[in-house]
């Protein structure tokens, strides 16, 4: 069995360790290499005016969930009066629709004037059980 190797040696993973706790995000640039850490209030407070900024609309669950209704009425109405095929129908439904979310990646090759830059990145996933 080969030996495990690490790219960091035993001191900086000890300095890993002390500088990360409960109230930081350790996370990976969107380009060079490198580590991020940054504490979850700065990392917040960055989302948020990002959020702000940008064309972005706070919606609740409900307004979500009224749209996903409305979105699988349309292909249901479709079949019902012979517009689309029991195929057509079963490829456009969405048993579980997926919310999606938003996180920030640190943009290090832009922060000359600013502590930090944090990319918008919005992931939708689905779990399949």
């Amino acid at each position: 069995m080969k030996n495990k190797h690490y790219n960091l040696s035993k001191e900086e993973t000890c300095f890993l360790y002390d500088i990360t706790d409960d109230f930081s995000y350790v996370m990976k640039p969107d380009k060079h290499g490198g580590l991020v850490v940054m504490n979850q209030v700065d990392y917040n407070n960055e989302m948020k005016s990002s959020l702000m900024n940008d064309p972005y609309q706070s919606v609740s669950k409900n307004e979500i969930y009224t749209a996903f209704i409305k979105i699988d009425l349309l292909p249901e109405d479709m079949l019902l009066q012979g517009q689309i095929s029991k195929i057509d129908y079963d490829s456009m439904c969405n048993d579980k629709p997926v919310i999606a979310s938003i996180f920030g990646i640190p943009k290090l090759h832009k922060t000359l004037c600013t502590p930090f830059v944090l990319q918008e990145m919005l992931i939708a996933l689905r779990l399949f059980i």
